[in-house]
């Protein structure tokens, strides 16, 4: 799914994939702001919790800033998978990796 949502916050994405989310644009100026974040909207039921454009927001918005803030794809994998293997249990190391390659 980070894949798809990468291809939502990068210029050249798919329209079908860019309708889907927001950027969020804060009021005032926060130096929590220069990483981009998306709007997640609020949602009355479990299973809208579960859709794209609920669930994708709030996994970007869950990461670091610095991976937030990759200018590429393959800066934004690198980060992204280093981050995911400081959270994931060895046993998942593999399995990350084969996903990624």
């Amino acid at each position: 799914m980070l894949g798809e949502i990468v291809l939502t916050v990068v210029p050249q994405s798919p329209t079908y994939l860019s309708k889907l989310v927001q950027t969020h644009a804060p009021h005032r100026a926060l130096d929590s702001s220069d990483a981009p974040l998306l709007v997640v909207p609020r949602i009355h039921t479990k299973l809208a919790s579960r859709t794209f454009s609920v669930a994708a927001p709030s996994t970007w918005n869950s990461l670091p800033a610095d991976i937030r803030l990759c200018e590429n794809i393959l800066t934004f994998k690198c980060h992204l998978n280093t981050h995911l293997f400081k959270l994931s249990p060895p046993v998942l190391h593999q399995a990350l990796l084969y996903l990624w390659t």
